[in-house]
């Protein structure tokens, strides 16, 4: 109940999920490279609060790993990819793309970030 001019008054308020745009785009990587195992989401306002995500409207979020996969002695579940190679990570087609296009001889540079702070991870 609610007091209006000293008066209790009832409303009736309809809740809504948050929106779940751009699309999460969930998908497991695999291939040769140091995320093969995670699984990842793009980030909307829907992943945002699934994830505890707090301040971020894009990007990447790992919502998962594979145990023993190359991926689980990396990241975690609710670490942002902010960039590989110093190519910024907005969504996961850019992910999978970046990924695809630097050869493991080359080695990785992964920059993520994990309850709000940034770390980066050198895979030679």
């Amino acid at each position: 109940d609610i007091l209006r001019k000293g008066e209790p008054k009832q409303f009736s308020i309809k809740l809504m999920a948050p929106p779940d745009v751009p699309a999460r785009d969930a998908q497991t990587l695999n291939g040769a490279n140091p995320l093969n195992g995670a699984s990842v989401s793009n980030i909307n306002p829907a992943v945002a609060i699934e994830q505890n995500i707090e301040g971020r409207e894009e990007g990447v979020v790992v919502t998962g790993v594979n145990r023993g996969l190359s991926a689980s002695r990396l990241v975690q579940a609710g670490d942002i990819i902010l960039s590989i190679n110093g190519k910024e990570i907005k969504d996961v087609k850019t992910l999978k793309s970046v990924l695809t296009s630097v050869s493991p001889a080359t080695g990785f540079s992964l920059i993520i970030e994990r309850g709000g702070q940034k770390s980066q991870i050198v895979i030679r």
